[in-house]
């Protein structure tokens, strides 16, 4: 059929190129500038962002217009509602690629520099929408080879935020964006740490030492101690979490170093808290009761209620298990008020099941009852 000689005529591809080609040539400059910055932007954008980066390379040219008259020729797409245009994938990589490079990195460089007016205050960033201008900020770096420039701003979003907020494999994409090509060497070794951590929330553990390693390596020749201090921490996390007990504990022993060293009082009690219960597992329960109680002592001496919760939880647990479970119900009911004074209901949930455990052990079966059902 006719139908099917067009398909096929189509489908050819130095057919689709001539004809791509040919078009653009036809073009005037005005409008070749405008498909340029269409082709940079490589998403659907407003009139403001095209006269934005058109204003430093075609000065003068009435972008309203242009759009316009390329919209009825149907060279572009114009969405009514949203209000923004786009250019069809095969046009567009054609005009990306028939940029000169100083071009096409220059015109990168404008469009990071439209999406930096926009980032909205770190006050207000509550979801991934309001950390679009950022991620669209950060593409156009990349393309544009700042790459130092793009890992300092993943590093205002990433650890603090696109983690907290479940975009774990996002993170780990853009941060695999920047190895290799980041030469500062504090920036790369915050890369590379930060990638890590990103792999060991998506519990890619083996792959995540590597990095781990790798950028504690560059934290010790940098004498970066606080960073230092973290990546070895996180190394001792790992292994606590996969069950090798025996390898996180000369980790969390080193991270508790370094920041007894640097006066880091708050990791200092999340270190003693760690190799406790590390210490549980290895069956040496007595020692965890100590670093417990040291833990709970510096959380309260920092003003960190989060954590005097949780190390008096786990040291009512460990009380109970060592059949002490008068002391245990006192510290587990301190870690139980904590949770509701915070409003944390899954904490709330685990603390009342944990005490009703230790009611059961302890032969109190009817205050257990009632304190797993409030649960």
């Amino acid at each position: 059929t006719i139908s099917d000689i067009e398909a096929r005529f189509f489908e050819q591809e130095y057919v689709m190129k001539h004809l791509i080609q040919d078009n653009f040539k036809r073009l005037d400059l005005g409008a070749r500038r405008v498909i340029e910055a269409l082709s940079v932007f490589n998403r659907p954008i407003t009139l403001v962002a095209i006269d934005f980066l058109l204003e430093k390379f075609g000065a003068g040219l009435n972008v309203p217009e242009i759009v316009k008259r390329l919209a009825k020729t149907h060279v572009i797409s114009v969405d009514r509602l949203t209000k923004t245009i786009s250019l069809h994938p095969i046009d567009r990589d054609y005009a990306y690629n028939q940029l000169p490079a100083a071009d096409r990195q220059a015109m990168e460089i404008r469009a990071a520099q439209f999406y930096e007016q926009l980032r909205m205050p770190q006050d207000r960033w509550k979801t991934i929408n309001d950390l679009h201008p950022h991620l669209c900020e950060f593409e156009h770096r990349v393309n544009a080879t700042q790459y130092s420039e793009a890992a300092q701003l993943l590093n205002q979003i990433d650890f603090d935020y696109l983690l907290p907020l479940g975009h774990t494999q996002r993170s780990i994409r853009m941060r695999r964006q920047l190895l290799d090509h980041v030469t500062d060497k504090h920036l790369k070794q915050l890369n590379l740490g930060y990638l890590g951590r990103a792999l060991y929330d998506a519990g890619i553990y083996e792959e995540a030492i590597r990095y781990f390693l790798d950028a504690l390596e560059m934290a010790k020749e940098l004498q970066d101690s606080a960073n230092e201090g973290m990546w070895t921490g996180h190394l001792g996390k790992i292994y606590d979490n996969t069950g090798r007990y025996a390898q996180a504990l000369p980790y969390y022993h080193a991270a508790l170093e370094i920041a007894q060293r640097v006066g880091d009082r708050r990791n200092e009690g999340i270190w003693y808290g760690n190799i406790a219960f590390v210490q549980i597992y290895l069956g040496d329960h007595l020692e965890a009761l100590n670093g417990f109680e040291k833990a709970i002592a510096i959380a309260r001496e920092v003003n960190d209620q989060r954590y005097v919760g949780i190390w008096s939880s786990y040291l009512g647990h460990t009380l109970a298990d060592l059949g002490r479970y008068d002391e245990a119900l006192v510290h587990q009911q301190d870690g139980l008020k904590i949770a509701r004074d915070m409003n944390n209901k899954f904490n709330e949930v685990y603390r009342l099941i944990d005490m009703g455990l230790t009611y059961l052990k302890s032969g109190r079966s009817d205050q257990a009852l009632t304190t797993i059902r409030a649960s």
